[in-house]
């Protein structure tokens, strides 16, 4: 749970630990998550869930066309909020 709140720009401000699950109250820092880069927000978003091709080609530098730019920027907005 610690992680995922370094990772999401979050903090645990409460959590109760049940015989068969748990509660949590989770806390995100929606400025923070704003000031990212894109080129923040994908390694961060990719690090708990599989990888998008379209994003990795970007991070490792390819040249996307028009279309797959667009495409990329509407994903990075998802994953910001």
């Amino acid at each position: 749970m610690q992680r995922l709140a370094v990772i999401f720009a979050g903090d645990i401000a409460a959590y109760a630990v049940m015989s068969n699950h748990y509660h949590v109250v989770f806390y995100i820092d929606a400025i923070t998550a704003n000031t990212w880069s894109d080129t923040e927000v994908i390694p961060r978003w990719q690090e708990p869930f599989k990888a998008s091709n379209l994003a990795q080609r970007f991070i490792h530098g390819a040249s996307l066309d028009p279309c797959e730019e667009s495409k990329l920027k509407e994903l990075i907005e998802l994953w910001r909020k």
